[in-house]
């Protein structure tokens, strides 16, 4: 049955579509489970010369969070804490549009229609790496 809706939805490599969201379950895994062992502050990760910004992670009930900088300067300017969700395979979006990011290609219009939070996902997955 699964095959079959897959096959309708266009995905005819089931064995890519498996791996593909076997690697982005595990990427949102890895985010819940790093920042839950160790919430800390992290850096933007600007492709130009501006400065990056700081901001904190934390885990609550497995949903991610972001928020003023605890420890560095200069901060975000986030006045309330967001929640970063894996609603609408946000975190997956994020994640592709961060790996062609780093390969060189314009994605900021893409970012900026997939997330108001682009800035903060780029410099989590970066911290991660």
């Amino acid at each position: 049955h699964i095959l079959g809706m897959l096959y309708f939805y266009g995905y005819f490599n089931v064995k890519q579509w498996i791996k593909k969201n076997r690697v982005d379950k595990m990427m949102w895994e890895q985010i819940v489970d790093s920042y839950m062992k160790n919430p800390r502050d992290v850096k933007t990760n600007p492709l130009t010369s501006r400065p990056p910004v700081w901001f904190f992670v934390y885990v609550e009930n497995e949903t991610v969070y972001i928020d003023r900088a605890k420890w560095h300067n200069p901060s975000s300017e986030i006045t309330v804490p967001r929640k970063l969700a894996m609603r609408e395979n946000e975190c997956d979006i994020m994640f592709d549009l961060y790996q062609r990011r780093k390969h060189g290609d314009a994605v900021s219009k893409e970012a900026q229609k997939a997330s108001v939070n682009q800035v903060y996902w780029y410099g989590i997955f970066a911290d991660l790496e």
